[in-house]
């Protein structure tokens, strides 16, 4: 490959990583526009989705193992009946809660085609559950917003996945059928 195709493979490569994280992004604050997502919550979120914005701009650099994430996310499941029973008191609120830390930790460690699958469907259930709980028309606008960032990010993968090369390579002309056909 070409200095220049690697050049715009890279920058293919990134744009992605970024209208992937719009899309979470814009699934989030429709979350926080509605005013039901806890401080603590908001607060939480917003800086995962903080430092993955840092490391695609490539001022920090972080790679957490998918060691880490499967068992920070083990432990989080082990926490979500408490959430539910002892500090949330709402299925609703607690699912959402789920949700957000999801979000992040498979934001954080989004490297394979899979991950970023898995991304786009918490972005997608990130504003199906804004969809419930807001009551506000600035929903809407993160809406557009999700909207927007959907057709980049799905643009951008098939340009990503052009410029990987990528071929199947179909077998040549038979010199003669066979016998059964």
């Amino acid at each position: 490959m070409s200095r220049s195709a690697a050049t715009a493979a890279g920058l293919a490569d990134r744009f992605f990583e970024f209208s992937v994280l719009g899309l979470v992004a814009s699934g989030y604050l429709a979350l926080a526009g509605s005013g039901y997502l806890d401080m603590p919550v908001v607060l939480l979120t917003g800086a995962g989705l903080l430092v993955r914005a840092l490391a695609i701009a490539g001022f920090l650099r972080i790679e957490p193992s998918h060691r880490f994430i499967t068992g920070v996310t083990l432990l989080y499941l082990a926490f979500y009946p408490i959430d539910y029973f002892l500090i949330s008191m709402d299925f609703l609120r607690a699912t959402v809660h789920l949700v957000c830390f999801l979000a992040v930790a498979k934001i954080l460690a989004a490297k394979t085609n899979r991950d970023h699958i898995y991304v786009k469907i918490i972005a997608f259930l990130e504003l199906l559950a804004a969809a419930i709980v807001s009551t506000s028309l600035t929903f809407f606008v993160f809406l557009t917003l999700f909207l927007l960032f959907g057709v980049a990010t799905f643009a951008s993968s098939e340009i990503c996945r052009g410029t990987r090369g990528t071929a199947v390579v179909a077998s040549g002309g038979l010199k003669r059928f066979h016998w059964r056909l």
